[in-house]
């Protein structure tokens, strides 16, 4: 599948994160597994409000050389080194979500974690397993290496502190739902503790 429909799959996903107010026109990313070791990914510095088909770079994911399309985000080494270790992993979505983000540096990623898991019975049937990794430097293979770790490890969310968060699924849909998910728990976070 790599094909408009394809692109457009990705497309709708950027754009779901946007008008959610998960990401700017310029933050975050969506990647779609194609074939085994090809994958489409949204491109760097591009309005992501406003993507076409012909905007969505194509690359492959063992060589992380791009293939065609504009420059890829420079977040490509988390969606190549998550999929080369992980083949059930088929899409990856990273928003930079305002509560998430701020509730993880306010409470740290693990306190913020556990009240959250607290806070809400069907916590592990929407999200799975959250894991996170600290500090690093956006962009960097290091940062790849270790959400790739986080998932393989069973993790279907990953956040990266002071960074964003990055879910994964079988599908888009999958994926946006569990970043989503995580995004309206940490809301449900803040809010219970301005109103404390």
């Amino acid at each position: 599948m790599q094909g408009n429909l394809a692109r457009r799959l990705v497309i709708d996903a950027t754009s779901r994160l946007y008008f959610r107010e998960m990401n700017t026109t310029l933050s975050g990313n969506v990647s779609l597994r194609v074939e085994p070791d090809r994958m489409l990914i949204t491109p760097s510095g591009l309005d992501k409000s406003r993507l076409k088909p012909s905007d969505i770079s194509l690359m492959g994911i063992s060589s992380e050389k791009l293939m065609n399309g504009p420059k890829q985000s420079s977040e490509y080494h988390v969606h190549t080194r998550t999929y080369s270790n992980n083949s059930q992993v088929k899409a990856i979505v990273h928003p930079h979500a305002p509560y998430s983000i701020g509730m993880i540096s306010a409470l740290g990623a693990r306190r913020a974690i556990k009240e959250i898991s607290e806070s809400d019975e069907e916590y592990g049937y929407y999200l799975g397993k959250v894991a996170s990794v600290g500090i690093m430097a956006s962009g960097s293979v290091g940062l790849g290496d270790a959400v790739a770790e986080a998932v393989r490890k069973g993790a279907k969310v990953v956040i990266m502190e002071n960074h964003g968060t990055v879910g994964v699924g079988e599908t888009l849909h999958k994926a946006l739902d569990r970043v989503e998910y995580l995004e309206y728990m940490m809301k449900r976070l803040y809010l219970a503790h301005v109103i404390r």
